[in-house]
């Protein structure tokens, strides 16, 4: 009966050795199961703002992915966290990511860029080029926090083109998502080629291309009339250049307004450094060099057209009547040049 309880001892004890082998055997990924992560875009939205498409200006907006985890386990785990943005709604690829008038693929198009402190942000399915946050020992049962990832929304330059419109991409379940590895003897373990199984962190990318004119210059270059020696016995011609610059599909107006507020651009030259001299030059403005279009400030004869995002170079005609007799001198005027849109 001794020998009898002897061997059952020597039994359990073999029982309990065949258990510890197989934990020991037991692969050091086995629990990643037990490691849960949370991960939230702030803002919801990453908005580059309003664009002016041939501005040198950088139009971006950064906001940041926090990740936090638990482990749920009573083992210890070295956790490694990767985050994969997609196309969005509005991409076609990897390589033409774009927010779009209709938020989808079709409308108006403004290609942009994704990145994390200047490095391009993919994801696993693109090439593994998925973002890996550090790894971090996590004790059992514990929680962690993984800091906060910066993610940029850069709108592509050069797309001076642009139509005017608000222009968006939705970055949804889809088009985000979490890949989580986790070992417990590896502090060198890597995300970057397991699949994406965890959170998402949904977010969208806007800007917006506005109506906006502006001059190509600040001055527009003088109408010089030349010289004219005695009466003048015909009518004097000149002409200037002035540039305008429309985002696309903006309507606009330029009007033209002398000092005398003249609306049909009929202006008076006064005599330059000579207070007694009273004579003046009366000169008019047109659209064409013929005469027969006038270039005023009334909706009747202003210049309306509609942006195409391109810079437009408009010619100002200007003629002063036949048969003035005037004091000799130097005779100007200013005038105003408003674009409106």
């Amino acid at each position: 009966m001794l020998n009898s309880l002897h061997q059952r001892i020597r039994q359990t004890a073999l029982a309990l050795i065949a258990v510890c082998a197989v934990w020991l055997l037991t692969p050091s990924t086995a629990h990643a199961q037990n490691v849960s992560c949370t991960a939230t875009t702030s803002p919801s939205t990453l908005n580059a703002g309003s664009i002016i498409p041939w501005s040198s200006s950088a139009y971006s907006a950064t906001g940041t992915i926090s990740v936090s985890c638990s482990n749920n386990s009573i083992f210890r785990a070295y956790v490694s966290v990767c985050l994969s943005i997609g196309t969005g709604d509005a991409g076609l690829t990897f390589a033409n990511r774009q927010i779009t008038t209709s938020g989808g693929t079709s409308g108006s198009a403004l290609g942009i860029g994704i990145t994390t402190n200047n490095t391009y942000f993919g994801s696993y399915f693109d090439n593994y080029s998925a973002i890996q946050i550090p790894t971090q020992y996590m004790g059992a049962y514990s929680n962690a926090s993984f800091g906060a990832v910066p993610v940029t929304v850069t709108v592509n330059a050069g797309q001076v083109t642009a139509p005017v419109g608000s222009y968006s991409s939705a970055y949804g379940g889809g088009h985000t998502a979490v890949s989580i590895a986790t070992s417990r003897n590896n502090s060198g373990v890597s995300c970057a080629s397991t699949g994406a199984s965890g959170p998402t962190f949904p977010f969208t990318a806007a800007a917006s291309v506005p109506s906006y004119c502006e001059f190509t210059a600040s001055t527009i270059g003088d109408m010089n009339f030349a010289d004219t020696t005695g009466i003048l016995d015909g009518a004097k011609s000149s002409s200037t250049t002035l540039g305008v610059r429309c985002t696309k599909s903006t309507a606009y107006t330029i009007t033209l307004r002398p000092s005398n507020n003249n609306t049909g651009g009929n202006g008076q030259m006064k005599a330059v450094g000579a207070p007694s001299n009273t004579d003046t030059v009366p000169y008019s403005l047109y659209q064409n060099s013929n005469g027969t279009t006038p270039w005023g400030s009334l909706a009747a004869n202003d210049y309306a057209g509609t942006g195409t995002g391109n810079p437009v170079a408009l010619m100002v005609y200007g003629i002063v009547p036949a048969n003035l007799n005037v004091t000799p001198g130097t005779y100007r005027d200013s005038v105003t040049v408003t674009v409106t849109y």
